[in-house]
């Protein structure tokens, strides 16, 4: 401190905890490298130093969203680029985004995309040979 170096915010030896911001930023810095692995609320509070409860709170309070929504949401986005830019199977493809299990990615692919994988992958490459557009659903 006297050389004016901050406390190193991971160990945290002043006691004091980081910004909310800054520790949720932290967080979903993590998910959006790792949304291919298992994670839950507890790995995730683990690494990030905090209780499951309060990082569950201050994560929704921050993203307006749970922790786990949020993994769901950078799992879907990466499975949608997925689909667009590669020949991989559909069950690949969730197993490459930490959905391995082939009938829960589908059901939960197209409960938010109004989709399956497959007519989502058909109809961007019908919207990338027409122009990019198709009835203005190119950017859903």
């Amino acid at each position: 401190m006297a050389q004016h170096f901050r406390p190193c915010k991971r160990c945290k030896p002043t006691g004091q905890r980081l910004p909310d911001h800054e520790w949720i930023a932290l967080v979903t810095e993590y998910v959006n490298s790792n949304y291919m692995k298992d994670l839950t609320l507890h790995i995730l509070a683990e690494i990030s130093h905090g209780s499951p409860y309060h990082l569950h709170r201050t994560f929704k309070r921050i993203m307006h969203l749970t922790p786990m929504e949020y993994i769901q949401q950078t799992r879907l986005e990466q499975a949608k680029k997925l689909l667009i830019c590669s020949d991989i199977s559909v069950a690949e493809v969730g197993e490459n985004v930490g959905l391995s299990n082939a009938p829960y990615f589908i059901t939960l692919f197209k409960k938010n995309t109004g989709y399956t994988p497959l007519q989502y992958r058909q109809l961007k490459s019908k919207a990338t040979q027409n122009g990019g557009t198709q009835h203005g659903t190119a950017n859903k």
